[in-house]
C-alpha cells in the first residue's frame, strides 16, 4: 500500500529512488524533487490497488525517471521494467472494503434479476 503518514517528500520510496538515482546516473545535477515525485506518481499509479512491493515500485519509478530525464534504456533497465511490469500484473489486489484477493480470480458479486 502506499504510505500515507509522511509528505511525499519524506516518504521512504521518495528517499530511496533519490539515493539510487544520485548514485547511479552519470549526471546528479539533472535529477530534482519534481522530476521524482513524476516517477513515483507514475509508479503508484500503475500499482494502485494491488499489493506490490515497495522494490517493485521503486524499479518502476527509476526506469520512468529514466525516461523522462531522457536517458537511453538499457538492456539491464528494459528488462528490470518488464519484471516491475509483469509482478504488476501478478499482484494481489484489493477490492472496496480493502480485503486482499488473489488477481487470478474475479471477485463477482450476486446480481439481482432484471425480470
Amino acid at each position: 500500500m502506499i504510505d500515507l503518514t509522511h509528505t511525499p517528500l519524506q516518504s521512504p520510496n521518495f528517499k530511496v529512488l533519490k539515493q539510487r538515482a544520485l548514485k547511479s546516473l552519470s549526471n546528479p545535477s539533472e535529477i530534482d524533487d519534481d522530476t521524482l515525485m513524476l516517477a513515483l506518481q507514475d509508479s503508484n499509479e500503475a500499482c494502485k490497488g494491488k499489493d506490490v512491493p515497495n522494490y517493485i515500485r521503486i524499479d518502476f519509478a527509476y526506469v520512468r525517471l529514466k525516461l523522462y530525464l531522457k536517458i537511453d534504456l538499457n538492456g539491464e533497465d528494459e528488462l528490470l521494467f518488464k519484471n516491475a511490469l509483469e509482478v504488476i500484473r501478478k499482484a494481489n489486489s484489493f477490492d472496496i472494503k480493502g480485503d486482499l484477493f488473489s488477481s487470478r480470480f474475479y471477485n463477482s458479486g450476486i446480481r439481482e434479476s432484471s425480470i
